[in-house]
């Protein structure tokens, strides 16, 4: 087998397609029960149990009565298609769920992104809510749990280029320590063996290139220092900080073996500079081959096409990964299945899965319209790393197994646009 391939079995595509349908292969935004239960019948006794939470930044399209006035909001699903659960939020931006550490009662963290001075704490079932409220801070997005609690990225709320943090909440989310991370506007932090990493934005936050609506032509972020740090995983020390190319901001994480991880990016450009002819040819050819997504018509935002890095603690960045020009616009989120060897990157607006196989040189990119999930938001792995869940903005979850390519089921729920998906085992 060529090293170039990947593990695919021969003629997977073929029963690929077989199963799914030209319906499918369209990617239509939602499906019918029905439907859903003919294109892919539920395979109760072979999914885990748990719940999928899809943490959803907007609740226009939610039921009114379950999420009232809410800013965000959880939905709760199960695999085997018990109804949605939803779940009202009040982080901006909804971001991520963490368990902390050493938490006998099972409590969860939800931050949001740019959300200043608030983490929620829920009760395991979601049925209690408390709002945790931290002086002077702004919390960037993501966590991880750690210690005797949950490490969390954050900034001043009033400075925040002077660089960012990691807030040390024990299960309580009682402040245990703050610690720097490095560099500027934390966002996820991520296990990686002996070492903790932190990707930086590295934008400023308030630039005269940082998007505003009257200028003519720009880019959304104003690209200062993008990075990748690491720290002591005892001492929260940093041990290093490595500068990515300012293309773009870094913004998720995926743990590639010892002292290591993935990074991907994230940059934008109007559309009026499209239409202006303010761009450089080869640019104008991506977006002459690129299709747009709704959220990129409604914002003006064109999403620019950006690598994947492999960075190391001790040598920097030691490789580049840069598929296609149409096929890597708008990093959205990661998954780490240890157990498959697998790393798994949604690219929202390409609509693809990249898939990195542990010691093969070059990562497989899939439609994922041909899972039923158009506009692919958060993905997760399920049942100790052998399926792969994957989110549409809007609806659909798909469940699929990654190493044959075969889709198990797909979850028809109303959600709200959103970014990431989480995994609860419990």
């Amino acid at each position: 087998m060529s090293r170039r391939q990947g593990p695919a079995l021969a003629g997977r595509r073929h029963a690929m397609s077989k199963m799914l349908g030209a319906s499918l292969v369209a990617g239509l935004p939602a499906f019918a029960r029905a439907n859903a239960a003919q294109i892919a019948p539920r395979v109760a006794d072979g999914l885990p149990d748990g719940r999928i939470c899809v943490l959803s930044y907007s609740t226009a399209p939610l039921p009114p009565a379950a999420v009232g006035a809410a800013s965000g909001a959880i939905a709760v699903l199960g695999v085997n298609g018990e109804d949605p659960v939803y779940v009202p939020s009040d982080s901006p931006n909804l971001h991520d769920l963490v368990v902390p550490a050493s938490n006998p009662e099972g409590t969860i963290f939800a931050i949001g992104h740019e959300a200043r001075e608030l983490i929620e704490v829920f009760s395991n079932d979601f049925t209690r809510r408390e709002s945790r409220r931290y002086a002077g801070v702004t919390f960037r997005g993501h966590g991880l749990a750690y210690g005797a609690g949950a490490l969390i990225a954050a900034e001043s709320s009033t400075s925040p280029i002077e660089g960012g943090w990691l807030l040390y909440l024990d299960a309580t989310g009682k402040e245990i320590t703050r610690v720097a991370t490095g560099s500027i506007r934390p966002h996820d932090v991520v296990d990686c063996g002996d070492w903790i990493a932190v990707a930086h934005y590295g934008n400023r936050p308030q630039g005269a290139n940082a998007g505003s609506a009257s200028s003519a032509c720009n880019l959304l972020f104003d690209v200062a220092a993008p990075s990748v740090a690491f720290l002591n995983k005892r001492t929260l020390a940093v041990q290093s900080n490595w500068a990515l190319p300012t293309d773009g901001v870094a913004t998720h994480l995926c743990p590639d073996g010892e002292g290591a991880v993935l990074v991907m990016q994230m940059q934008a450009q109007r559309l009026s500079c499209f239409q202006a002819n303010q761009v450089t040819p080869a640019l104008a050819q991506v977006r002459d081959s690129a299709s747009l997504l709704p959220v990129e018509l409604e914002s003006g935002l064109f999403e620019l096409p950006l690598p994947v890095y492999r960075v190391d603690r001790l040598k920097g960045v030691t490789t580049k990964f840069d598929t296609s020009a149409t096929m890597q616009r708008r990093g959205q989120s990661f998954a780490r299945s240890e157990s498959l060897g697998l790393s798994v990157a949604t690219f929202a607006a390409s609509q693809t899965l990249w898939m990195k196989w542990d010691g093969w040189d070059r990562p497989e990119v899939r439609s994922s319209l041909r899972f039923g999930v158009p506009d692919p938001r958060g993905c997760t792995f399920l049942g100790g790393g052998a399926l792969l869940a994957v989110s549409g903005n809007d609806n659909n979850v798909a469940i699929i197994e990654p190493k044959s390519a075969r889709l198990l089921t797909i979850i028809p729920a109303v959600l709200g646009r959103h970014s990431h998906i989480r995994h609860l085992a419990t």
